[in-house]
């Protein structure tokens, strides 16, 4: 299963409005890709919030990466990397496929 956002809508309001795109996967070894954004432009400007899980070599093992920016008492750009095993990545899958995301998110 891949989902990747594209990028938000920004609103009137200052609301935001996130899309995701999905290919289906069938296998445990096929590339797995998961990527989540949720950002706004606000009082302390541009403000989000995005990880992404991406599978490596043979789809043992998985990155994930996390992002998070906020400019609120000066905060900086925060970003952190870790490798994660399989049995991460089955149980995203397995909450993806229960949670039923897939039949109510728009593809692009």
């Amino acid at each position: 299963m891949r989902i990747s956002p594209t990028p938000p809508t920004q609103l009137e309001d200052g609301l935001r409005r996130t899309h995701c795109t999905r290919k289906k996967m069938t296998s445990t070894n096929e590339p797995f890709y998961l990527r989540y954004y949720s950002g706004h432009m606000g009082r302390f400007g541009h403000e989000f919030l995005e990880f992404d899980f991406r599978s490596v070599g043979d789809g043992r093992s998985a990155v994930a990466r996390y992002a998070n920016n906020s400019n609120y008492r000066n905060d900086s750009l925060i970003r952190k990397e870790m490798c994660v095993s399989s049995v991460l990545v089955e149980e995203i899958k397995r909450i993806i496929k229960s949670s039923e995301i897939i039949k109510y998110t728009p593809v692009f």
